[in-house]
């Protein structure tokens, strides 16, 4: 392991062992379409109440809070980076620009 990623390991157990993340349970559930085949373990959302998939979110990012307190300040000026950048007329391509930067920062981290 690299000497970059052992604080961050430390970090993540350290978590960890403090508080658990909000779990969805699975139940094995097998679809079968057009010859295709696949397990959807979360089918079951579809059935849940409105009620139930709110109180499993709001849990989550309550948890979400609490391991990113740290960083609330450098949340804070990414977010004040972010306003201050002017919008052109067109919103879409600003929207997916920032989209698409997101989403990569995320798909990398993960």
């Amino acid at each position: 392991m690299s000497s970059f990623f052992k604080p961050l390991s430390r970090l993540h157990r350290q978590i960890f062992r403090t508080k658990k993340p909000p779990k969805l349970r699975k139940i094995p559930h097998t679809l079968s379409h057009h010859g295709t085949t696949w397990h959807d373990d979360f089918k079951y959302l579809e059935t849940m109440s409105q009620e139930d998939i709110t109180r499993y979110l709001e849990s989550e990012e309550r948890y979400t809070d609490w391991v990113l307190r740290d960083t609330r300040k450098f949340q804070n000026s990414l977010l004040e980076e972010f306003r201050s950048i002017q919008v052109e007329q067109n919103h879409s391509n600003v929207h997916f620009s920032i989209t698409f930067s997101v989403s990569f920062l995320v798909t990398c981290l993960t």
